[in-house]
């Protein structure tokens, strides 16, 4: 095996672990779903973020607490 069919397959079940991420938080409230981006990673919120649907994450990002905070 070479290493760039072993790195093609790893990227491979990075996407769909990544579209199933999707797949639930848009099911979710979200309130719920924006609580979890929250604590997420960056790196893992940035990629579940640019394959959530605009209609569903804005309200998401509306209801991040990081959005909410008066600023001082």
């Amino acid at each position: 095996m070479s290493y760039k069919y072993i790195i093609k397959q790893y990227d491979m079940k990075e996407g769909e672990k990544n579209a199933k991420l999707v797949r639930i938080y848009e099911s979710m409230k979200p309130k719920e779903a924006a609580r979890i981006f929250e604590e997420v990673q960056l790196n893992v919120l940035l990629e579940v973020v640019g394959g959530v649907r605009e209609t569903r994450l804005a309200p998401i990002l509306a209801s991040m607490e990081l959005f909410l905070k008066p600023k001082k």
